[in-house]
């Protein structure tokens, strides 16, 4: 409760006292609530534009690839490459259900 009083003012036993405490820790760190609304406007606004820091996020867009667009080859090339062999393409809707089909047939048998 004392590390996060702010956590528990909803407490029916402690809430009182937890406002308390969480008012004086923000007054010995120099936080002051804000009073008026044009005050919890500017807070607000502060911490909107504030970004959080995120190691992964960080690392993340050190990709060179992050805005890079591909051409089909280069596509293709990767799709390969993750797959593990050449994509196999179908023609039309026709070939696949006819495809799926098979697969039942042959299970039955």
């Amino acid at each position: 409760m004392l590390s996060d009083p702010v956590s528990h003012i909803d407490d029916s036993g402690h809430g009182k006292l937890m406002i308390h405490y969480a008012t004086l820790i923000d007054k010995h760190q120099g936080t002051v609530p804000a009073s008026t609304a044009e005050e919890m406007f500017e807070v607000f606004e502060k911490q909107k534009s504030k970004s959080e820091k995120s190691l992964i996020r960080d690392v993340a867009n050190q990709n060179p690839w992050q805005n890079v667009e591909l051409d089909a080859e280069q596509r293709e090339e990767m799709l390969a490459k993750l797959s593990g062999g050449t994509p196999t393409n179908v023609a039309s809707w026709d070939e696949l259900l006819a495809q799926v089909e098979d697969f039942l047939e042959e299970g039955k048998e």
